[in-house]
């Protein structure tokens, strides 16, 4: 069994796409009109064939309220790996990313190095 797509919710779609593909470095995999949305999907430049990220709409009412709770709370939606987390840190830090948990963070507890979210953004990373 493998895994070959995942979602994470996204107020525009757009933006999204912006943010995973010219920020973050993953690549546009899929992208189908789908009434006012659309069918949008980035994956590594790394595994081109490999996990598809779907970067969906939060349009339904508990995709938003799902959202906007782990937000809160600071939970990540979604994580990824880097060879050199402080090559990427440094990176992403000149690309205008914040880096931290808020005080209420699971995270505060574990063992995670960092974890990113762009800034005016609901885009977690």
């Amino acid at each position: 069994m493998k895994i070959k797509l995942t979602s994470v919710f996204v107020s525009d779609q757009n933006k999204a796409l912006d943010f995973y593909t010219k920020t973050l470095g993953f690549v546009k995999k899929t992208d189908i009109s789908a009434g006012n949305y659309r069918w949008l999907t980035v994956v590594s430049a790394e595994d081109p064939n490999g996990s598809q990220l779907v970067l969906e709409p939060n349009a339904n009412p508990a995709a938003r309220t799902y959202q906007e709770s782990i937000l809160k709370q600071g939970i990540p939606a979604t994580m990824f790996f880097v060879d050199d987390i402080q090559k990427e840190f440094q990176r992403l830090k000149k690309l205008n990313v914040h880096y931290g948990a808020n005080k209420n963070s699971r995270l505060n507890h574990r063992p995670i190095p960092r974890h990113c979210r762009q800034s005016d953004s609901d885009h977690s990373a």
